[in-house]
């Protein structure tokens, strides 16, 4: 038997803005939530934790380079977890999509990872991407691994090992996935498990209805 954490970034600096690829950076909460979660797996893991591995966007990079020079553990870069392309939406504020393109914007809020648009990523090339990063992770190896990822990224991941179809509001800032593999294949144990105080964190923007 073995353990995948599967976790999602903190807040970012700008919560307002679009950064689905872009590569932004963690707000001061945002570096705690992602603390919390590596704290966490290292209080209950502590010399059984034989790796971790993140997207290529600093937001997830931050927790993997901590548990590495704090604590030794190889860490790993895989960019086949980076979070989908929005194409022209990316660094615009989700306000000023919601005035311009209101009907895209509501398309994708009902279906996130399915939306498609010109300049976007397509969904099936981007569920082919996490699939094919994320199953070498879900295979039966010794110790505990913890990856981070985005919230699109873990959806895929986590239909991957139930085939129930999630959107990311079930994916929490600074999240933990539990997934337990053995010889007969995975499954999660534990989903969206917030260990950081959310009441301290600042307020994320909230689209008009």
């Amino acid at each position: 038997m073995s353990l995948l954490y599967l976790g999602r970034h903190g807040e970012i600096d700008d919560p307002g803005m679009c950064a689905s690829s872009t590569d932004a950076l963690l707000s001061r909460n945002g570096k705690q939530m992602s603390l919390a979660s590596i704290e966490h797996v290292h209080n209950h893991h502590a010399g059984h934790i034989v790796e971790t591995v993140s997207s290529g966007k600093k937001r997830t990079r931050l927790p993997s380079i901590h548990m590495h020079r704090h604590h030794g553990v190889p860490h790993r870069v895989e960019h086949g977890l980076n979070e989908r392309d929005l194409g022209h939406w990316e660094q615009e504020q989700w306000l000023d999509i919601h005035a311009f393109e209101p009907d895209e914007l509501e398309r994708f809020l009902e279906d996130p990872v399915g939306f498609e648009m010109d300049t976007a990523e397509c969904p099936q090339s981007f569920r082919k991407r996490v699939e094919g990063t994320a199953e070498p992770l879900l295979e039966r190896r010794r110790g505990v691994r913890v990856a981070f990822g985005h919230a699109l990224v873990n959806c895929v991941v986590l239909e991957m090992i139930d085939g129930r179809r999630r959107h990311p509001k079930e994916q929490e800032l600074g999240c933990l996935n539990l997934i337990e593999i053995t010889g007969t294949g995975a499954t999660i144990i534990e989903e969206n498990r917030v260990l950081y105080d959310h009441s301290l964190k600042t307020p994320q923007v909230v689209l008009p209805e």
